[in-house]
């Protein structure tokens, strides 16, 4: 018996009913952390025909899809993330895309080798960047406590941000978050053009061009992410002024309290 057989089944009887499932699974650390080979197996038994995650005919896909993107549109708002298209354009999103929207959906639809559920692989995202944040924001207290618990009366009277300076920073947060993964592609790039660099020097010019054109996945992935970063980074400037307005707002009533 093939023994990630097992592994396989067991990835399938955990996905819930429907894309939502599927792509909660897909976004668990546990998934991230198999092999591509294994990865693809459990994409294509969750994606079987044969299997009761997927819908069968176009009306029944087309109904999942909108349920699907409408419960991740109100998970991602709920949680402060924008989403990456707007509530105005139907369901399951049309071809071709308006451009303001187009590089965006395409990084979503690659990250999670998706078609139709857009806002799904961005919600699945997003929750594993919460996780990470938690984790990092844990590690990074537990230090500022050590340095600080001579001070401990002052740091809990600082009060709490805003929420519109809170979501700035959490949107900080997903930038630095996706940026790490961003030099991690770049250096594997650099590491592969160093080792075919090596090893194909001896081949005449035209044909290492060839080649190393044939083995540019770590450029495509960067292409992608920079597509993210620059939506990213776009979304930052309508957070940015609402925490300027809101800071704004605080030191109006902190002025008028003191008079």
């Amino acid at each position: 018996m093939d023994p990630d057989q097992a592994i396989i089944d067991d990835f399938v009887e955990k996905a819930a009913p429907g894309f939502r499932g599927i792509y909660r699974i897909r976004a668990t650390p546990e998934f991230k952390s198999l092999s591509s080979e294994l990865k693809c197996r459990i994409n294509a038994k969750l994606r079987s025909p044969t299997t009761s995650a997927v819908p069968g005919t176009d009306e029944e896909w087309e109904r999942d899809c909108r349920i699907v993107e409408a419960d991740a549109r109100a998970a991602l708002e709920a949680d402060g993330c924008p989403p990456c298209y707007p509530a105005d354009l139907p369901v399951p999103l049309p071809k071709p895309l308006p451009c303001e929207y187009y590089d965006i959906v395409t990084f979503w639809r690659a990250h999670l080798s998706t078609t139709d559920h857009v806002l799904a692989a961005q919600h699945a995202d997003w929750l594993t960047f919460r996780r990470w944040q938690r984790r990092h924001r844990k590690r990074h207290h537990r230090k500022r406590d050590h340095r600080k618990r001579h001070s401990a009366a002052k740091a809990k009277a600082k009060a709490q941000p805003a929420p519109a300076q809170a979501r700035l920073k959490t949107w900080d947060d997903f930038y630095a978050y996706h940026k790490r993964h961003y030099k991690a592609i770049v250096h594997r790039r650099d590491e592969d053009k160093d080792e075919v660099s090596t090893v194909m020097r001896p081949l005449p010019p035209g044909v290492f061009y060839l080649y190393m054109q044939g083995s540019g996945t770590a450029q495509h992935e960067m292409q992608m992410y920079s597509k993210l970063l620059a939506w990213i980074e776009l979304r930052r400037e309508d957070m940015a002024t609402a925490a300027r307005v809101e800071r704004a707002a605080q030191a109006f009533f902190a002025s008028t309290s003191t008079e």
